[in-house]
């Protein structure tokens, strides 16, 4: 399991920034970004405090019933949560009028 994609996509789903994050678990935004970019594994403790954050346990974490989103969908996510509710509406009907074939 890739458990830096597996915190990003858990703050994602419920709408965190990667400094939210770090405020309600206590470990540091860098240590974040380093887990989410692979560059850095955390400890069990960490990683405890990372879970509790995302209200979360460990089994849960580490459950295959994640949804594992694809890195281009992961992206995309990451870009939309950075937009306005207005832009977001605009997003929603775009999409929606792609799909349709519009």
């Amino acid at each position: 399991m890739d458990v830096g994609a597996r915190i990003r996509e858990l703050r994602i789903k419920q709408g965190l920034s990667g400094n939210a994050l770090a405020k309600k678990s206590g470990v540091s935004q860098s240590a974040i970004n380093r887990m989410e970019n692979r560059d850095q594994f955390p400890t069990t403790d960490t990683l405890e405090k990372i879970c509790k954050a995302l209200d979360v346990t460990l089994p849960e974490f580490f459950s295959d019933e994640s949804t594992d989103f694809a890195p281009d969908v992961l992206h995309l996510l990451i870009t939309i949560q950075s937009l306005t509710p207005s832009q977001r509406k605009s997003l929603d009907t775009f999409l929606r009028e792609m799909k349709e074939g519009k």
